[in-house]
């Protein structure tokens, strides 16, 4: 697999991602407006785009919180889940983390996301409590 930055032009490409219900409920809500897509994915954080074969299969952000803390955020297309991707996509997580100087990685994760929260137990992450709710 091979990652990279997102482009401009690959916002169709992000609004996929977030199209099936599963995502809408799973993730943060995005913004509607391409612009603000764009704003979202590339002025607060970094956001990369992975590949498996010249075919886009996930995405995740990094951000920069205080000191050493960072914090993630990844979606795998529906059609990639189950495979194993996720623990792949992690990786790459970990790897672009510690480049940026992160120290401590944080997911930020539904807890009735149960794929997720399955998969960054095996990437050796622990529970922390976060409550929030989504105002949309």
């Amino acid at each position: 697999m091979k990652i990279r930055l997102i482009r401009r032009s690959d916002i169709e490409t992000i609004k996929g991602f977030y199209e099936s219900d599963e995502a809408r409920n799973q993730m943060y809500a995005i913004p509607s407006k391409d612009e603000d897509i764009w704003r979202y994915f590339s002025e607060n954080c970094k956001t990369f785009m992975v590949f498996q074969n010249d075919s886009e299969v996930a995405i995740f952000s990094l951000s920069k919180i205080d000191g050493g803390v960072g914090s993630f955020g990844s979606i795998v297309k529906a059609e990639y889940r189950g495979r194993g991707m996720g623990l792949e996509v992690m990786k790459m997580v970990e790897k672009e983390a510690k480049k940026m100087g992160i120290r401590t990685l944080r997911a930020d994760v539904y807890i009735d996301n149960k794929a997720s929260l399955r998969m960054l137990e095996k990437a050796n992450f622990r529970p922390f409590v976060w409550l929030e709710k989504n105002l949309y």
